[in-house]
């Protein structure tokens, strides 16, 4: 069996976070005011259109 990490190697990131904001019952704006982040970033990223920095994770 490969690892997780390979299982999900060529996604990008804002796929596995939309699929973990679902999952969570989020919403996009919740998540953006939890990280002090403009919902249009985040919207942005989980539209596929922008990459996660890593500003974004600290």
């Amino acid at each position: 069996m490969l690892p997780e990490l390979s299982k999900i190697k060529g996604i990008h990131p804002g796929a596995i976070l939309k699929r973990e904001i679902k999952s969570r019952g989020l919403k996009n704006n919740e998540l953006a005011n939890s990280l002090n982040e403009h919902a249009q970033t985040i919207s942005s990223i989980l539209n596929e259109k922008r990459g996660i920095n890593p500003s974004l994770i600290d």
